[in-house]
């Protein structure tokens, strides 16, 4: 019985909107629970990036950083919220993406527990032989 009023949140990336670059990707944050959830708040801690250097672009290498970009109020039951990496926004364009290891992060309060829940999912990204980039969950 617990069960059913404890949330359920999964997150699935998705491809990436503009082939060359893994940072359009969006991620899909779908509550599978039964109630709503409130005060949702994602962020994207960055255990390892770089980026190739490419003419005129600086090598960028990120560890460590936790980027909160996006929010929202509610997302209903069974509902779902699509967001995306904000690394190109915060720090320009980055180059070729050589190597990552990220995190979503969802921080909500459910409907009837005063309690802020955290939960979080890994992901690294994969060059295929075409040169696109995906994410994968570990």
């Amino acid at each position: 019985m617990i069960h059913s009023v404890l949330p359920a949140i999964s997150v699935h990336p998705s491809s990436s909107l503009e082939p060359s670059d893994p940072f359009s990707a969006p991620f899909i944050i779908v509550n599978n629970g039964s109630f709503s959830i409130y005060d949702v708040k994602i962020s994207f801690p960055v255990n390892y990036l770089k980026t190739a250097k490419q003419s005129g672009e600086a090598d960028v290498t990120l560890t460590d950083s936790d980027l909160i970009v996006d929010g929202a109020n509610e997302i209903k039951s069974h509902a779902s919220l699509t967001t995306f990496l904000a690394f190109n926004r915060i720090f320009g364009e980055m180059g070729k993406l050589e190597k990552s290891d990220i995190e979503l992060t969802i921080k909500y309060r459910p409907k009837f527990i005063p309690h802020v829940f955290k939960k979080s999912f890994n992901f690294y990204s994969h060059q295929a032989s075409d040169g696109t980039v995906t994410w994968l969950p570990y």
